[in-house]
């Protein structure tokens, strides 16, 4: 079954079931690249507003934020330019803008060459409707 990234957005402004989102993630790093996610329950779409990531390691690191569907295909990367943010020792990746992401879709945090022993942490903010 095919994945739509349309949805309805006449339904989301009569809908009374609206959550707002804000959750903060945070792990210690293998070595390598590692990525950390948050899915879209099913029966629910979000309006993602922010993203932010910090570089938990000692020197500069790619971060990045990218919207994958259920088949794991990659739909969006989400950056003020459209590419991985290189980010200083303890600096921000961030990402503010307002995008659809349907049900059961996944919103990713990617750090890039990591040292092990890291402590990632990202955080978004988005408001969960339910599915018109």
């Amino acid at each position: 079954m095919a994945t739509s990234n349309s949805v309805d957005l006449t339904a989301r402004k009569e809908s009374s079931s609206q959550t707002f989102k804000n959750e903060s993630v945070s792990f210690v790093s293998g070595s390598g690249d590692q990525n950390s996610y948050r899915a879209v329950p099913a029966g629910a779409y979000w309006e993602l507003q922010t993203l932010r990531a910090t570089n938990g390691d000692t020197v500069d690191r790619e971060i990045t934020f990218k919207l994958v569907d259920a088949g794991g295909t990659t739909h969006a990367v989400l950056s003020p330019t459209g590419a991985r943010q290189t980010v200083g020792a303890g600096e921000e990746a961030s990402w503010v803008g307002k995008i659809i992401v349907p049900e059961l879709w996944t919103v990713r945090a990617y750090w890039y060459g990591l040292a092990s022993g890291k402590t990632c942490t990202w955080q978004y903010t988005a408001i969960e409707y339910a599915a018109p």
